[in-house]
């Protein structure tokens, strides 16, 4: 028997294995890896082409790094993003866990969602109340990583946005000043024909020639 003929005879049976044994965990593997998708639903990121033997090997993928990384530099990956021909060994939960920590994946995660392209997760809102409760009692233990210092910036913005709003109808303003060497303080308040009266800051000016508070 030739050598080609007598190593295709081998593969046969292994190729014929790989697929019933996906077939068998798929329904398993796939509810474990999951992630959720902007419109509520949870989908897997495990997913697989050539599911039918006549198609040739199995190979399995995670649909979010391809995403993140693009078909192109995906092909050059060693993770899961390159869709690998499938073996028993990556059937195996702990080595699908292993890349689910990657921080390619995480990475992935954070910035991809669902079929329909790419869109970026909204932190929850028991994040932004956590960030919210630091910063109004002026929490000085609280080291806010780069997330936390995001949600903090995105909670002054909504409030200036908001404040923008209520000068533009109010009815009368008022403005103080309180200055310390060279820097002055302007604060307000605003009151709109509702009666509705709201206080904030306008900001601080640098280089003030004097040191009187008004």
């Amino acid at each position: 028997m030739p050598p080609v003929v007598k190593h295709l005879g081998g593969c046969a049976p292994a190729v014929a294995d790989i697929h019933d044994q996906w077939r068998r965990k798929k329904f398993l593997l796939q509810s474990k890896f999951c992630y959720p998708g902007l419109d509520g639903r949870v989908r897997s990121w495990l997913v697989a082409s050539n599911e039918n033997p006549a198609d040739g090997p199995l190979k399995l993928g995670c649909r979010l790094c391809l995403k993140l990384l693009g078909p192109a530099a995906a092909v050059k990956s060693r993770t899961l993003a390159a869709f690998p021909t499938a073996s028993p060994e990556m059937l195996r939960v702990h080595k699908l866990m292993r890349h689910e920590q990657q921080k390619q994946h995480l990475k992935a995660v954070e910035m991809l969602t669902g079929d329909g392209g790419c869109a970026p997760f909204a932190p929850s809102k028991e994040a932004f109340k956590k960030v919210w409760s630091d910063v109004r009692r002026r929490n000085q233990d609280a080291d806010f990583k780069e997330k936390e210092r995001i949600i903090s910036w995105c909670l002054a913005e909504s409030i200036r946005h908001f404040q923008r709003q209520h000068l533009k109808k109010s009815t009368c303003i008022s403005l103080s000043q309180d200055a310390s060497q060279t820097r002055q303080l302007i604060r307000f308040a605003s009151v709109d024909d509702k009666f509705e009266c709201i206080t904030g800051v306008l900001g601080p000016v640098k280089n003030v020639n004097t040191t009187s508070s008004v």
